[in-house]
């Protein structure tokens, strides 16, 4: 699903982790004139790795999360975006008009509303409870040539976590050879996307092993890190990077793109 071209106006919907949780979704529909039209995924991630942006028709951000939507053209700074409720939702404009953060306050139901000239539209926006998902532990090892990371995570909210996908990469496994890595290659890390199906269920713990070929001649391991996740919550497929036992990490939210598409 690679992109061929980005639409007029388009809008990445990017989720945050803060140490409460989130989650963020798609459902009902949207109500816009003109040629304004709403995304999911990560504005600038999508467009590194080539990806399509995600259509969606609503938005559903857990309580204490915080989403950034953004559009793709050059009149970024004209435009305004409220929420109808701000003790739902609280909108705060990014750095030189780059997009807006929507910030879930407490439960609830309400709208956002955008206006550049003559466009205007409404997306339907409702506040779900936290979500909290924590990785709790890792470990990794070289065995018959392979690395085998095997990771941990609990489920702390009320309904059940489906992992539908993990990328190794992610994890940056450095060997006792390896140089120490640059500020640039620790933020454009590789993608080996690998598929998983883990059923987390509601307050459980689950782990799971994922394995890759190892470096030849490269002594142990030395250091590495969770893996980033591709999640299915509330039905609505998100992905994360979670650090240490406290679900603080960042959260992209794909609305209902399953992973098949996702890696496609």
């Amino acid at each position: 699903m690679l992109r061929k071209k980005l639409l007029p106006i388009v809008f990445s919907a990017v989720f945050a982790i803060s140490a409460a949780g989130q989650a963020p979704t798609a459902g009902t529909a949207v109500h816009a004139k003109s040629s304004v039209a709403f995304y999911a995924g990560s504005s600038s991630l999508d467009t590194f790795w080539q990806r399509e942006p995600q259509k969606i028709d609503a938005v559903k951000v857990p309580e204490k999360c915080t989403v950034s939507i953004y559009n793709s053209d050059n009149r970024r700074a004209a435009g305004t975006v409220t929420a109808s409720d701000k003790k739902t939702v609280s909108v705060t404009k990014l750095h030189q008009g780059d997009g807006w953060q929507i910030s879930g306050k407490k439960e609830g139901k309400t709208t956002l509303s955008y206006k550049r000239g003559s466009e205007t539209g409404q997306i339907d926006t409702e506040v779900l409870p936290p979500f909290k998902l924590s990785a709790v532990k890792k470990s990794a090892k070289i065995s018959g040539g392979k690395v085998k990371l095997t990771v941990t995570y609990q489920n702390n909210t009320d309904t059940e976590i489906v992992i539908e996908g993990a990328d190794i990469g992610r994890a940056q496994i450095q060997y006792e050879k390896d140089k120490e890595l640059s500020q640039e290659e620790k933020e454009v890390r590789p993608v080996r996307w690998k598929a998983k199906k883990v059923t987390i269920p509601a307050g459980k713990t689950k782990t799971f092993t994922l394995t890759q070929a190892a470096k030849k001649s490269s002594g142990g391991i030395k250091k590495f890190d969770f893996p980033q996740l591709y999640i299915r919550y509330h039905g609505v497929y998100f992905a994360t990077s979670l650090q240490g036992d406290s679900a603080e990490g960042f959260l992209e939210y794909y609305g209902s793109l399953p992973f098949e598409e996702f890696i496609s």
